[in-house]
């Protein structure tokens, strides 16, 4: 895509929805838009006439802070039941989850409704499944991947070749007393995530065209009363960010690197990077090399990851 040709594009999307006419205009645009600076993105998104599924979610958390019983979580949690849902974690400590959220390349671009408009049909984006009507309404009852019918017309739209990688640094419990009543709500948590994620592209091609898309993201969590883990806002700062992949037994590696970032009163920071190619059976990407560190404001030690593979 040009620069002019991107700008229309996104002259072209509703109040409601982000439309393209066609799967190639669709691609070509997230392609363009994870080319650009962070800033830019930052821009871009800002100015959508829409409400995002991205606010959405950070609207439902921002909520979170002023809850003070168990059973008040429950009750709202159950308002945003399209998208959240609170689970038990293996240590038996309780956390507000996302449903299905997908992690496709056009997720920052999906409504509050996790829709978008491509030609003259509607897609529906759960987890890695597109569900597909050309009626927007029929798409909303759908929030879950196991009540997607026999007859539902839906696609896989990316697959994950590994589990992704995963880490947490928390920090020091705090000492109980019978004085401090407010103790979940000192604890804090960074959370770093990395995934490889490849998207069919078209199948125009003999050999089809695959994108692989790295999402890498760092979140801040802590526990409100009564002690439920959630995002919450701080200063992040991600240094000395260094990613290698490779894909097909080397035949393409990708290098990708940031370095001394810094969020004001966020909740994340995610950057991307994407590889284009062709392949009858894209089945080996895999990490090379995966180092970072992460710090908040509010918590007292760094998450480090050094890991080659």
């Amino acid at each position: 895509l040009s620069d002019e040709e991107f700008k229309s594009i996104l002259q072209n999307f509703t109040d409601e929805y982000a439309k393209f006419n066609s799967e190639r205009e669709f691609h070509a645009f997230t392609t363009y838009f994870y080319n650009l600076e962070g800033s830019e993105q930052e821009s871009i998104l800002n100015g959508l006439s829409y409400t995002t599924l991205d606010e959405k979610l950070s609207e439902a958390y921002d909520g979170m802070n002023a809850l003070e019983t168990e059973q008040q979580f429950y009750n709202y949690v159950s308002n945003y039941s399209d998208i959240l849902e609170i689970q038990v974690m293996d240590n038996g400590e309780k956390e507000v989850a996302e449903k299905e959220i997908s992690l496709h390349s056009i997720a920052s671009f999906l409504n509050a409704d996790r829709i978008v408009k491509v030609g003259d049909d509607y897609k529906k984006f759960i987890g890695s499944i597109a569900v597909i009507s050309s009626t927007y309404s029929e798409l909303l009852s759908i929030n879950e991947t196991h009540k997607i019918k026999a007859h539902t017309n839906f696609e896989e739209v990316y697959y994950i070749p590994n589990n992704g990688l995963k880490t947490v640094a928390i920090d020091a419990p705090l000492v109980w007393s019978a004085e401090n009543g407010k103790r979940c709500k000192r604890r804090r948590e960074v959370y770093f995530a990395s995934d490889l994620i490849v998207e069919s592209v078209t199948s125009e091609y003999v050999p089809p065209i695959y994108k692989v898309f790295c999402r890498s993201r760092v979140e801040a969590r802590r526990k409100g009363i009564p002690c439920f883990w959630y995002k919450y806002n701080t200063d992040i700062t991600w240094n000395n960010f260094r990613i290698v992949y490779e894909i097909n037994g080397g035949a393409f590696v990708r290098a990708w690197n940031h370095s001394d970032q810094t969020a004001n009163n966020v909740k994340k920071i995610v950057r991307t990077s994407t590889t284009w190619f062709s392949a009858t059976a894209p089945t080996d990407v895999s990490w090379n090399r995966v180092r970072s560190t992460v710090t908040t404001s509010d918590l007292a030690q760094s998450i480090v990851v050094d890991q080659v593979f």
